[in-house]
């Protein structure tokens, strides 16, 4: 929202929804993450 609103301030006259798919691309991706269930495993 604030580089659309930074941009509006210069005369961009577009939707949000034009620019998210513009920068779509430059964004940086979130790293996969897994998760584990230590209740299942138990030592006896």
């Amino acid at each position: 929202m604030v580089l659309f609103e930074e941009i509006q301030a210069m005369g961009y006259e577009g939707k949000t929804t034009i620019l998210r798919e513009f920068v779509k691309p430059y964004r940086i991706q979130p790293k996969k993450q897994a998760q584990m269930d230590w209740a299942d495993v138990g030592m006896k």
